[in-house]
């Protein structure tokens, strides 16, 4: 298995640990992007470390797929928390404007659900 598929994997197992230790809390509804975002944070903290450790790193597409995953307020809170990914200006940017069509989407699917569009 590649470093990219075991770290994109690893990535997974976080999330569904995170999502299913909320869904004995509250609705999966709920569960879902408060999992993903749990998982987020934790995952920019741990590249963090390895990076001051000089280990191996998680690849910015699977700390981007966090963002993609409706992930994107962990991260964000990830990336300040930590001080990680600030200053590369190519993930910063990937990151806002990911974070940015989903929010357009999101906001798209709350006013055609609520049937004002």
């Amino acid at each position: 298995m590649t470093h990219m598929r075991s770290v994109g994997l690893g990535a997974v197992i976080v999330t569904a640990i995170c999502v299913g230790g909320f869904a004995f809390v509250v609705e999966i509804w709920w569960a879902l992007p408060a999992g993903v975002n749990v998982a987020a944070f934790l995952f920019y903290g741990f590249d963090k470390y390895r990076a001051i450790r000089k280990g191996w790193r998680a690849p910015e597409a699977v700390l981007l797929g966090f963002a993609l995953a409706c992930g994107a307020p962990g991260s964000f809170i990830g990336q300040c928390v930590f001080n990680h990914k600030t200053s590369k200006t190519s993930f910063k940017r990937a990151f806002w404007i990911l974070t940015i069509v989903q929010a357009a989407a999101i906001t798209a699917l709350i006013i055609h659900l609520r049937g004002n569009w």
